[in-house]
């Protein structure tokens, strides 16, 4: 019997009810579009994405993204970190951005042909929350030789 190999396929993308562009409050950051990048393995628990950002004040530096995976499971990624492991570095005092992070599902239990949801958010140095945007991947295993 082989390996078992699990892959996930992203099937939809949408954004939270958010105020139209605008109505956008000034200084409140806002996560313009994310998408499902890659697996870095085949036998890799983590899975990598790339989220837009907007923040007109600049301090999302010192925030946080947060992330919720089906609903319970919470982690909090320091965008300090994220913002300085970009290619190349994000200004701390960027307006707007791209980052490119991986999420770690080791902890949760993948079936196949059921959905895993995504949630994120972004938290700038002042305590504002951007709009949540939400990803849902379908999970397909396969069983290697």
């Amino acid at each position: 019997m082989g390996v078992r190999r699990w892959f996930l396929l992203a099937l939809l993308c949408w954004a939270a009810c958010v105020p139209s562009e605008e109505n956008w409050p000034d200084g409140r950051p806002e996560i313009l579009d994310v998408n499902f990048l890659d697996i870095p393995s085949s036998r890799s628990q983590k899975l990598g994405f790339v989220l837009q950002f907007a923040d007109t004040d600049g301090d999302l530096e010192s925030g946080s993204l947060m992330i919720t995976v089906n609903e319970n499971i919470d982690s909090e990624i320091r965008l300090k970190d994220l913002f300085a492991a970009q290619m190349p570095k994000l200004s701390p005092t960027a307006s707007e951005g791209e980052l490119r992070f991986e999420v770690s599902l080791s902890g949760i239990n993948l079936v196949n042909g059921e959905f895993v949801d995504f949630e994120f958010a972004l938290c700038d140095a002042s305590g504002q929350t951007s709009n949540r945007t939400s990803l849902r991947l379908l999970t397909v295993i396969r069983e290697a030789d």
